[in-house]
């Protein structure tokens, strides 16, 4: 498994395209499982302490599972 920090406001790479604000980070996690390697991706939040609070900066944290 590796995880790799990844993304920017607006940045084509990753499958949340626009919807990165200021005080979001993108990970992209890459896996094994049932011997094919497969990619998530997430979409974090960055506030101190709370990793999961709500913020006008920021779209909601989210998992996007199997997509390049």
């Amino acid at each position: 498994m590796s995880i790799e920090k990844n993304g920017f406001l607006g940045d084509p790479n990753t499958p949340f395209k626009k919807e990165v604000g200021e005080a979001n980070t993108i990970y992209k996690i890459t896996y094994e499982f049932n011997g094919t390697t497969e990619t998530a991706w997430y979409r974090g939040i960055n506030v101190i302490n709370d990793i999961h609070a709500d913020t006008n900066k920021a779209f909601p944290e989210k998992w996007i599972m199997n997509e390049e």
